[in-house]
Order: C-alpha cells, then sequence, then structure tokens
C-alpha cells in the first residue's frame, strides 16, 4: 500500500538536522516494530507460519519501513473469501487484486490481523512524529 505524499516529507525530514532525523527515524521504526507484533500476536496460530512470515525493513534510509507478511493467503485470513469477505473501506482498491474468479466459493470468515494493526499504530506514528518535531524545535 503506498502512502501519498511520502516522497515529500521524506525530501523535507532529510533537511533536518542529523540528530531529529535520529529521532523521526526511531519512531518510525519502533511503530513498524509495533506492528508488525501486534499483527504476530493477532495472527490465527495454525503451525505459526503465518505469524513468522510477518517482517519489516527499512527504505529511503529509514524514514520509511516496508512491513510484510510473506504467507501468500494472508489476503485471504485478512479479507476472507466468498460471502464472508469483509474489506475496510480505505483497503477497497487495495483488497480487489485478490478477488478470485468466483469459479469456487469457499466461504472463509475474515479474521483481520494485519491492518487494525497498520491503522492503529499509523495514527500514533502521526502523534508521535508531530511530538517529536515540536520537541526538537523547542
Amino acid at each position: 500500500m503506498k502512502v501519498r505524499g511520502l516522497d515529500s516529507l521524506v525530501s523535507k525530514l532529510r533537511k533536518l538536522p542529523d540528530d531529529i532525523q535520529m529521532d523521526v527515524k526511531a519512531d518510525i521504526r519502533d511503530a513498524a516494530d509495533s506492528i508488525v507484533m501486534d499483527a504476530g500476536d493477532a495472527a490465527p496460530v495454525d503451525l505459526g507460519y503465518l505469524k513468522n512470515s510477518i517482517t519489516s525493513s527499512p527504505t529511503r534510509g529509514g524514514f520509511d519501513y516496508v512491513v510484510r507478511v510473506g504467507a501468500k493467503y494472508a489476503p485471504y485470513i485478512e479479507f476472507g473469501t466468498g460471502t464472508e469477505v469483509e474489506i475496510p473501506n480505505e483497503l477497497t482498491e487495495y483488497a480487489s487484486q485478490f478477488k478470485g474468479a468466483g469459479k469456487i466459493t469457499i466461504n472463509l470468515p475474515a479474521r483481520p490481523f494485519f491492518f487494525p494493526a497498520y491503522f492503529k499504530h499509523r495514527a500514533e506514528l502521526i502523534k508521535t512524529l508531530k511530538q517529536t518535531l515540536i520537541d526538537n524545535f523547542r
């Protein structure tokens, strides 16, 4: 999922003094780590592959993190299948890539684990970054 305006934001953050950049990067890393932990805690566990496939890695010099789920079946657990599909409005376009051809109907209820963690920590990160910038410019 892409974040609009990220290139512009990263460009501005790179102009900040090094110590402030380090604080911002730490906030972003902590948010990514929290998403991985919370999503892992909420992931249904059979053999643990889904839970253990949730990882994060820095990009853009630490100003961005990619948090991913490596299990190929994750979207079907997250959103459900057949008549049991539940997709948050914000994710309609993203989730459409996982829509089946309708040849086989298997109704698995949605068991969201990833995006609840993402939405929670995205909102917290915005507040944290604002506070970090305020604290550093006092």
